[in-house]
């Protein structure tokens, strides 16, 4: 619930009112040339206080305890004022350091971020936003490698997760910086280490809405493994897709495959034979693997799922939730089937408040625009009403971080997502690499 009040906190035992200052546009402000406060408007945000305090473990905060900053990256946050040095100068006086740079350069492996550099360009004269899109898999490296060499090319990265960029954090390559007004609206435990842009459902399975108008006729993932749908499942290679790869690692995860065995029992009547395997977790994939076509990426598996018209079609196998925003505009018919299937249908999920969830939205050591990255964080993460620089991510599938932005209207609930447990991100590479190496065994 929003509302547009005087300043005034609203507390209880159970409701908590979070202050939070809505963007403005500096060509409409007056002060521009002033040290004066840009006045905004103030709007109360009452959420359920669990939603903002849920708790950082022990094991979770020693991820962003390992963190040592080389003495010139010290050096350089305290010229620009960033990290422990960092102070709350009007946002005008932000903007004008900001006009001194003349432009920030974001990298981001989603080449969503387009579709708002004209929007930035207008908001904020005289600073210049340049984009590039860097695939996921090439992101860490390039930034990494071109960094190494004494090259500054980037003030702001947006990546898909904190495993990816966990390293270059701890290396004193990844700054923190959340901007005033999204301090009270972003859980803590996402802005720990680095702000979170958005969260995603992950992967989902897709059917044909012709086929099934009511849903799928089985509710366990086993059925998936029998005879009638073997050729009948389609997947995106997950050796040349990342984020399949991902998802299904977190089947070799000893807790999920417990929960696979217990399905399994369910399903058959028996208890699961593992043969040779250490446990069902294997033996699943395995048999998914056997049944199902590799095709090159989830367009292509939505593709095949969705198109009208076909008298036996395939399931689609966990393909990202936020894809369906592409089936009508391409003539697809396809729903999500994530709840109605046991233990669940969802892959890759990490609740909302683990503090490894959500996309990270960093400023680069050593970034030649420090001020001006200042503003696109702030802008990416979207105007009073979670719009602006954040409306393409205003899709089912992406969940804002801001307690006050809910999901895209008809999405699914991410309160309500039973999810796999998450492989500790000290282990997930060994897991990653057990994976590829079973998956060539197996295919």
């Amino acid at each position: 619930m929003r509302r547009t009040k005087s300043l005034k906190w609203a507390g209880s035992a159970l409701l908590i009112g979070v202050l939070v200052f809505a963007g403005c546009s500096p060509q409409a402000d007056t002060a521009a040339e002033s040290d004066e406060p840009v006045e905004r408007e103030i709007v109360e945000v009452v959420q359920p206080l669990n939603v903002l305090a849920a708790p950082v473990t022990e094991q979770e905060a020693e991820y962003f305890a390992r963190r040592q900053v080389p003495d010139d990256v010290d050096e350089w946050l305290r010229e620009v004022e960033l990290g422990e040095y960092e102070r709350n100068p009007y946002w005008m006086e932000v903007y004008r350091r900001a006009q001194e740079e003349g432009r920030v350069v974001v990298w981001a492996t989603t080449s969503r971020v387009a579709r708002v550099v004209d929007e930035f360009n207008e908001m904020y004269p005289g600073v210049t936003m340049e984009f590039q899109r860097v695939e996921t898999s090439e992101l860490v490296d390039k930034f990494e490698r071109e960094y190494d060499a004494g090259l500054r090319n980037v003030d702001v990265i947006l990546q898909d997760g904190i495993p990816e960029v966990i390293g270059q954090w701890q290396r004193g390559l990844l700054h923190k910086y959340v901007p005033p007004r999204m301090r009270g609206i972003v859980p803590p435990e996402l802005q720990e280490g680095m702000l979170r842009h958005r969260s995603g459902l992950g992967g989902v399975l897709y059917y044909n809405t012709e086929q099934w108008p009511d849903g799928p006729d089985f509710t366990n993932l086993w059925a998936l493994t029998r005879d009638e749908y073997q050729g009948r499942l389609i997947l995106a290679d997950p050796l040349q897709h990342s984020s399949t790869g991902v998802y299904l690692t977190e089947f070799l995860y000893e807790p999920n495959g417990e929960r696979l065995a217990e399905a399994y029992e369910q399903e058959f009547g028996s208890p699961i034979d593992l043969g040779e395997h250490p446990h069902a977790g294997y033996v699943f994939l395995e048999r998914i693997a056997k049944n199902a076509r590799l095709v090159r990426d989830d367009d292509e598996v939505l593709n095949i799922v969705g198109a009208p018209g076909q008298e036996n079609p395939p399931m689609g196998l966990w393909v990202t939730a936020s894809k369906i925003r592409t089936a009508e505009p391409r003539g697809l018919v396809v729903e999500r089937l994530a709840y109605d299937v046991y233990p669940t249908g969802f892959l890759g999920y990490s609740p909302p408040d683990d503090i490894l969830t959500g996309a990270p939205l960093a400023i680069a050591s050593h970034a030649r625009h420090p001020w001006a990255a200042r503003l696109a964080i702030d802008f990416l993460m979207g105007d009073a009403d979670g719009g602006a620089g954040f409306s393409p991510w205003r899709v089912v599938g992406n969940v804002s971080t801001r307690v006050d932005v809910g999901p895209a209207e008809g999405d699914l609930d991410p309160l309500e997502v039973i999810h796999w447990e998450t492989i500790p991100i000290d282990v997930e590479e060994e897991y990653r690499r057990d994976f590829i190496d079973f998956w060539l065994e197996t295919v």
